[in-house]
């Protein structure tokens, strides 16, 4: 019976040596794997924390983040503001599109859970229906500086961010959200506001 211990014991310490040799062999495959993500993480949360320029343009104005927006801009709640200068939309960060209004040239994205913007071309100057192909659908997950709208020429038109969620823009600030670009002339994709 002390040989069936013995041996049981013996049986019992070489598996946790092979338990522990497995064990630091995954710590190390794991440390190894979130070295190669890391970057990518980080760009991925850098991107879920900012909203991007969807446009060539010139950036005009934050209207929501400083006192004396217009009534119209107050009841839109607009973000940003921005002249195109270019012939396609693209998506200013990654999220779910979540509707597509061609009557008034709009485009919403869910970005989290918490916050949903709409990237919306004034009507008067220019018609989704008519002058431009819409390369997304409604419930399509989407990525930074994806096209969503491509017109049929290179547009002259005012642009704007607006936010749909959440209902106020006091709770958007209270999340630390910011401008981070400075007005006049952006490439597509700068970041504009940000945490």
């Amino acid at each position: 019976m002390a040989d069936f211990f013995e041996t049981l014991e013996n049986d019992m310490r070489k598996g946790a040596d092979e338990i522990r040799k497995g064990w630091d062999a995954f710590k190390g495959s794991l440390k190894m794997a979130a070295f190669d993500l890391g970057q990518n993480e980080k760009e991925h949360l850098e991107a879920e924390n900012a909203i991007y320029t969807w446009t060539d343009g010139d950036v005009e104005d934050f209207p929501y983040f400083f006192a004396g927006a217009s009534t119209k801009d107050q009841a839109m709640r607009t973000l940003a503001t921005m002249m195109m200068r270019d012939d396609r939309l693209v998506s200013p960060c990654n999220g779910v599109v979540a509707s597509i209004d061609e009557n008034n040239n709009t485009i919403a994205i869910v970005v989290n859970d918490e916050v949903i913007v709409a990237v919306k071309v004034c009507t008067g100057s220019v018609d989704f229906s008519k002058e431009a192909t819409i390369l997304v659908k409604q419930g399509e997950f989407i990525h930074l500086g994806q096209p969503l709208v491509q017109f049929n020429q290179k547009m002259h038109a005012k642009t704007k961010l607006l936010l749909v969620k959440p209902a106020c823009t006091i709770d958007l600030k209270a999340m630390g959200f910011k401008p981070a670009a400075s007005k006049g002339t952006q490439q597509a994709g700068t970041k504009l506001i940000s945490k």
